[in-house]
């Protein structure tokens, strides 16, 4: 009776049901992800997957399964001054800005926002 089935015992993550955040392959076993993670939410998840097979009676087991989530910039930097009009055409904005050389102390050259 070699035929496995996988499933998750339930949970909550952050008030929702675990089923919301990740699904296990019944056959496989596999572990899919149902959202995104977003690192300032959720840091971590912790859950139980229970493997049984078809045997009379039948043998079963769990594992915890720990998922770390690592931050990635989501907010990447934008370039608001100079417009993207105001670089040569189809080039887009090269992250170089030359100031004239008779702009004054503190003359605005680039604005960017991180």
């Amino acid at each position: 009776n070699a035929r496995v089935r996988y499933r998750l015992s339930e949970g909550r993550v952050r008030g929702a049901p675990l089923s919301s955040y990740v699904s296990v392959q019944a056959e496989t076993g596999a572990l899919y992800a149902l959202r995104s993670f977003d690192y300032e939410e959720v840091r971590e998840v912790g859950l139980w997957v229970r493997a049984e097979d078809g045997g009379a009676p039948a043998l079963s087991s769990n594992v915890s399964v720990r998922l770390v989530i690592v931050d990635e910039n989501d907010n990447a930097p934008q370039v608001l001054y100079p417009p993207a009009a105001a670089a040569a055409p189809g080039a887009g904005w090269s992250g170089v800005e030359l100031a004239p050389r008779s702009a004054e102390p503190g003359a605005l050259v680039a604005k960017v926002v991180a």
